[in-house]
């Protein structure tokens, strides 16, 4: 069923490609989640140890800004998820890109501690999370259906992939002339990538233009859109989403799968160092990592359009169950890399798996809305994660009853998500008129 009619086009493509639209959307989110990368924990922990060298300041006065700015970015989600449900991403991305290159900008030329966590909030809590979250993310799920699951998690990948990119070529350019160029050049990179292609390029949705999500010859579930869709495209509203059973679960599991998650990234580098290991095979840890979590979002997405969303969850994590016994066991240099790399292919699939249950369970008219009150308990729980490793690291002396706990916490995730299914339809399905 779709609630989302055939009407006529508000509005027309710039150009006609020979391929569908919805691809050049996808480029477009992959290109602003690749720059928003810049604000993130790995990027600016990378960068800082050279602004804290040149300005004097210290490790916590640096650090709060992180948390801060994790925080920030869940209190604005809310209001920004609304936003994209009302307003064309080919308005929404480019103000969020100009407000990450103003952030750049402050960056680039700060002598005082305000002007950082200025420049940085701009960045983290507004920019970042318009150019790569909710809003790419909601214009994404507007133009696939069928072929949603690919699509997400290409755009899921972008940002550790990125991360994995763009951090050397930053050390290198602070090596070779200062932090201050490399905040300099994402400000004019922001531009050009972002500000100017989403606001040439950006629709909002295919009906927008007199088109169908997937390239279809017709509305979703219509004898004319072809083969059979993944998902329902009935839109819930928010207050009808969240009075559901499975929405809860949803971020019940969600909440223990990134606490865990968030805790393991954060603390990896040091798990293995005090397991024996040196530093730089900590770092490649970290690197495999990313790097192969980064990849396997896409995979991940693939395998969705194919088989179930919820047994590919509960396969993830299950895996990230598995990945930490094993780290506790196994403590050599091959496979202190081979583990983080594995974990980083459980464990970053998860954030492309919830999104697409919460997509295909209650539909994409609302959804930017209804991600906008799911996002927040998941910022809060990849800003409580590393703390509490590092709370029960202190206070056990050691990791291993911390690699414990985040253990029973994915499998926690692994009960909600056998609990979940598919909520029922509100009682106003029955009267709305479209297709089935």
């Amino acid at each position: 069923m779709s609630d989302i009619s055939p009407s006529r086009p508000i509005g027309k493509l710039p150009f006609t490609p020979p391929f569908f639209y919805g691809w050049v959307i996808v480029g477009i989110a992959i290109l602003s989640s690749s720059v928003s990368s810049i604000a993130s924990n790995v990027f600016t922990g990378s960068i800082i140890g050279a602004v804290i060298t040149d300005l004097g300041w210290n490790r916590t006065e640096v650090t709060a800004a992180v948390t801060a700015g994790t925080v920030l970015s869940a209190a604005v989600q809310p209001v920004l998820g609304r936003l994209a449900d009302r307003f064309s991403p080919r308005l929404l991305i480019p103000a969020g890109a100009v407000v990450f290159t103003a952030g750049a900008l402050i960056l680039a030329g700060m002598e005082t501690l305000w002007q950082f966590y200025l420049g940085y909030l701009l960045m983290r809590a507004i920019g970042s999370t318009v150019m790569s979250g909710l809003v790419a993310q909601a214009a994404i799920v507007n133009w696939f259906v069928r072929m949603r699951g690919r699509t997400m998690g290409l755009s899921h990948m972008a940002l550790p992939v990125a991360q994995s990119a763009l951090v050397p070529l930053a050390m290198a350019v602070v090596v070779a002339d200062s932090w201050r160029t490399v905040y300099l050049v994402v400000a004019v990179a922001c531009v050009l990538l972002c500000v100017v292609p989403a606001a040439v390029l950006m629709r909002q949705r295919p009906e927008d233009v007199g088109l169908y999500p997937d390239g279809a010859a017709g509305p979703v579930g219509s004898a004319a859109a072809g083969p059979a869709q993944r998902g329902r495209d009935f839109s819930f509203y928010a207050g009808e989403a969240i009075r559901t059973r499975s929405f809860w679960l949803l971020i019940a599991g969600q909440i223990c799968a990134i606490v865990a998650s968030g805790a393991v990234s954060f603390h990896t580098t040091l798990f293995w160092i005090e397991r024996g290991q040196s530093p730089a095979i900590g770092a490649a840890a970290l690197s495999a990592y990313a790097l192969a979590g980064g990849l396997s979002s896409a995979a991940w997405g693939l395998l969705s359009e194919r088989f179930s969303e919820r047994a590919l969850g509960v396969i993830i994590q299950t895996l990230a169950v598995l990945t930490m016994g094993l780290m506790l066991m196994l403590d050599s240099a091959l496979m202190a890399v081979f583990l983080s790399g594995l974990y980083g292919v459980a464990s970053r699939g998860e954030g492309t798996i919830f999104n697409l249950m919460l997509a295909n369970y209650y539909g994409r008219r609302h959804f930017g809305t209804i991600l906008g009150i799911f996002n927040p308990f998941s910022s809060v729980g990849l800003g409580a994660g590393p703390f509490l490793a590092a709370l029960g690291y202190d206070l056990s002396g050691g990791y291993t009853g911390v690699w414990l706990a985040f253990m029973v916490l994915h499998a926690i995730t692994v009960l909600c998500l056998i609990a979940v299914r598919q909520p029922p339809l509100p009682a106003r399905a029955t009267a709305q008129p479209g297709p089935v």
